[in-house]
C-alpha cells in the first residue's frame, strides 16, 4: 500500500510571504506570525491528493527556536499541530508530527551531549497535546507510519535520533 505525503512547505511558505512582501524567516515561525499560510498550504495539499500531512514543526526544536526568536518550543510545536488539524477537519487525511534535524553535533564531533539530544526531542513530543510520546511506539506498528522522523546527514546523529524514535518498548539512553 502507498500513501501520499505533502512535501515542500518550506518552498510554497516562502514563496506565500515573498508575494506578500513578508520576510523569509525558519517556516515553523509562520505558525505563529502567518497561521492563514501555514492551513492554506495544508489545505493545498490536501487538495493535490495527499492522505497525511506533517506538522509545519520541522526545525522547531530547542536550539533552533531559541536561536532565532523569543518563542517557546511548546507554542511553536502546540501552533503546528493545530493548524495541521484544522486543515484536514472534515477529511480523512491524517496529521504526522514532522521532527527535524538537530542543527548542533553531537561529541565528540560537536558541543551536544548524547542526554541533550534525547532531551530536546523529548521536549518536542511533550508538546504535540495528542500524546505523542506516549503513543510513538505503538503508532509505528499500525498500517503506515503517522511520525516522520527526518534524519541529519550525519551518522552519529543520525544514529542516536533512531534509538530514540525506533525502539518499540521504551527509551534507552546511551545504546
Amino acid at each position: 500500500m502507498i500513501k501520499l505525503l505533502d512535501g515542500a512547505m518550506g518552498t510554497k511558505l516562502w514563496e506565500m510571504a515573498e508575494k506578500a512582501g513578508i520576510e523569509k524567516v525558519p517556516v515553523w515561525k509562520y505558525n505563529i506570525e502567518q497561521p492563514d499560510f501555514v492551513v492554506d498550504v495544508h489545505k493545498q495539499m490536501i487538495a493535490a491528493g495527499s492522505e497525511i500531512i506533517l506538522t509545519n514543526a520541522f526545525g522547531a526544536n530547542r536550539p533552533m527556536v531559541k536561536r532565532s526568536s523569543d518563542y517557546e518550543v511548546s507554542e511553536v510545536v502546540r501552533a503546528a499541530v493545530k493548524l495541521a488539524r484544522k486543515a484536514a477537519e472534515n477529511t480523512d487525511v491524517k496529521v504526522a508530527l514532522s521532527v527535524g534535524p538537530l542543527s548542533e553535533l553531537l561529541e565528540p564531533y560537536g558541543d551536544l551531549s548524547e542526554d541533550d539530544c534525547f532531551d530536546i526531542f523529548d521536549e518536542v513530543l511533550n508538546y504535540t497535546n495528542f500524546d505523542m510520546k506516549k503513543r510513538v511506539f505503538e503508532l509505528l506498528q499500525v498500517e503506515y507510519q503517522k511520525l516522520m522522523q527526518r534524519f541529519t546527514y550525519g551518522g552519529a546523529s543520525a544514529k542516536k535520533q533512531a534509538v530514540f524514535f525506533f525502539n518499540t518498548k521504551e527509551i534507552h539512553r546511551g545504546e
